[in-house]
């Protein structure tokens, strides 16, 4: 088997929820599937039978900076959504390969419903504020 050498950078990453970039993290961003995309069944001959789920639901969670013009942002659409129902929102999840022509590996795309948006730490230091998508995915390609 050949060996791969590739380049990780977490900037080649680009989030965007109605337009919103989401760039302003302070921690590592997580995604969660809501369920495997098989189960597995045994039967009392030990055979076993596998059905095909493929949900497409993550749960997805930011922690932005403290400081983050953004948190404002998403705070806004959070609130229409809560009181006319404008949601969910346009989400996007783009991981941009370097070095290879700008190619485009991981991508989710679909609507985001905003979940939660914590409330401020108050301290010395700013603490991150997560943002929690709940996101369906209309396009998911889970390459590079």
């Amino acid at each position: 088997m050949a060996r791969h050498s590739g380049t990780w950078n977490h900037l080649d990453w680009n989030f965007q929820i109605n337009g919103v970039p989401l760039t302003d993290f302070n921690g590592d961003v997580t995604f969660a599937a809501m369920e495997d995309d098989w189960e597995f069944t045994q039967g009392q001959n030990y055979s076993t039978e596998r059905s095909l789920h493929e949900n497409r639901s993550f749960d997805i969670t930011f922690p932005m900076m403290a400081t983050s013009p953004q948190l404002d942002l998403v705070e806004a659409l959070a609130v229409a959504d809560k009181k006319i129902g404008a949601g969910p929102y346009p989400f996007s999840a783009v991981h941009l390969i370097t070095g290879a022509a700008g190619i485009e590996g991981y991508k989710l795309v679909g609507q985001a419903t905003i979940t939660q948006i914590d409330p401020p730490t108050v301290g010395k230091v700013g603490a991150a504020r997560n943002i929690k998508l709940h996101v369906d995915a209309e396009l998911m390609w889970r390459g590079a």
